[in-house]
């Protein structure tokens, strides 16, 4: 009996170090990233399980908007900012989305795949969402809100690319044929005389109840995007040439 005791205790101890030993192997490093640091040795994987880096995928300038999978509201932001991705893809900033462990896959459609990765065997930050701005592979800014990305992003790049940007991705989104498209930025309360509604082309609404809430909104991203501080506002979009104009 105490020699079966004595094998099932050697059993459990070597169950014990073995499990210790894979959680050693398999621990993930939080970097802890701050600025000033470097990322030149982060491994990434996109959405097809192809190992790279941020090096390797950057044009000197890069957003990196970290995320988690089981972080609400990452999840919450993560239509906000597809949207920002869109907007700032092809101007001076590479817009890159890194989640924590994997990449919901779920959640990403074809058209956005270019934009996500994962990180190998590291965490960027011990708590999530958190957005970095980095240049040469150094970190120069970090913040956790969302709305300071906007406005650094917008003093540092073209408005009027990242602006026409925001009215292509509306204008396939919606797939307009039309020539005009009308954006209408309108108080909750607001009744629009039958004078200003737009007779021709296509129309989109947003509410000023984006204004006032979250950031989690889309409409209030594109409120911050086209400085729109009114209501109610008109914006003029031509499909054909993205040329737009804004009156109050």
């Amino acid at each position: 009996m105490k020699g079966k005791k004595k094998c099932f205790l050697i059993i459990i101890l070597v169950a014990i170090i073995f499990s210790s030993i894979f959680h050693a192997l398999n621990r993930r490093t939080v970097l802890s990233i701050k600025v000033g640091d470097s990322l030149e040795d982060v491994e990434l994987i996109d959405i097809n399980g192809q190992k790279t880096s941020i090096n390797d995928i950057q044009n000197k300038k890069v957003i990196v908007f970290y995320l988690a999978r089981g972080c609400h509201p990452c999840i919450q932001e993560y239509p906000s900012i597809i949207l920002l991705c869109e907007a700032l893809e092809n101007t001076d900033w590479n817009p890159i989305i890194v989640w924590r462990k994997s990449i919901p896959t779920e959640l990403v459609e074809e058209k956005d795949k270019r934009f996500h990765f994962s990180l190998v065997s590291a965490e960027f930050s011990d708590y999530s969402p958190c957005f970095y701005f980095i240049e040469d592979n150094s970190v120069t800014f970090q913040t956790q809100s969302l709305e300071k990305v906007i406005k650094k992003a917008l003093m540092e790049t073209s408005q009027d690319e990242v602006r026409k940007n925001v009215l292509l991705h509306y204008v396939n989104e919606r797939k307009v044929k039309d020539t005009l498209f009308w954006f209408l930025f309108l108080s909750d309360n607001y009744e629009m005389s039958s004078s200003k509604i737009p007779e021709d082309g296509e129309t989109i609404y947003f509410s000023d109840i984006a204004m006032s809430n979250s950031i989690y909104d889309p409409e209030r991203v594109i409120s911050q995007i086209f400085s729109i501080t009114q209501y109610p506002t008109i914006l003029k979009c031509n499909t054909e040439t993205l040329e737009y104009e804004i009156s109050e």
